[in-house]
């Protein structure tokens, strides 16, 4: 039987200085998710830099940035 891919997807607006410790949180969970999807809902401060730089070698962070429109 095939096990399920599983998905983490953090929102983020404005959060630079949190969505690190976020994503580390969900990278040291004892039950590993396949990816970790970071959304990011229009920030206007330094997030993307901020994940780029952490988070960049590692295939199962991914960042997407979209306009904002609110967090739902």
């Amino acid at each position: 039987m095939l096990k399920p891919k599983t998905s983490c997807i953090i929102t983020n607006y404005n959060y630079a200085d949190f969505v690190v410790d976020a994503v580390h949180s969900v990278l040291n969970q004892s039950d590993a998710f396949d990816e970790i999807i970071v959304v990011d809902e229009g920030s206007v401060e330094d997030s993307d830099q901020v994940l780029e730089q952490k988070f960049s070698d590692n295939p199962r962070v991914q960042y997407f940035s979209k306009k904002n429109g609110g967090m739902l």
